[in-house]
């Protein structure tokens, strides 16, 4: 299970760096491919073409526009946690952004 987790973690990684470097072309699975492309573009209504993943589908809603209800829906329990703690960072650094 540990591995599982640090393994998702570092896929995730790697797809936000390469989101950051324009490489989302680069990626050969087509929904790594839209996320990226989502999370670069900031637009959640991407996130809904992907397919066959209907948890990846929330997590990359959630990670462009953090709000905890989207990462309720997911079914896998480690995703869930997961992007629970992703939108918890994402708001306590917009938080700590508006008062410093």
């Amino acid at each position: 299970m540990r591995n599982i987790l640090i393994l998702a973690f570092f896929m995730q990684s790697l797809v936000s760096l390469a989101a950051e470097g324009g490489a989302c072309e680069a990626l050969s699975n087509e929904n790594e491919k839209i996320f990226c492309t989502a999370q670069r573009a900031k637009d959640k209504v991407m996130c809904k073409k992907i397919k066959d993943d209907e948890d990846k589908a929330y997590y990359c809603i959630a990670s462009v526009s953090p709000n905890s209800y989207t990462c309720d829906k997911i079914r896998s329990d480690s995703k869930r946690l997961q992007c629970l703690a992703l939108v918890r960072n994402t708001q306590r650094k917009s938080v700590w952004n508006l008062t410093g």
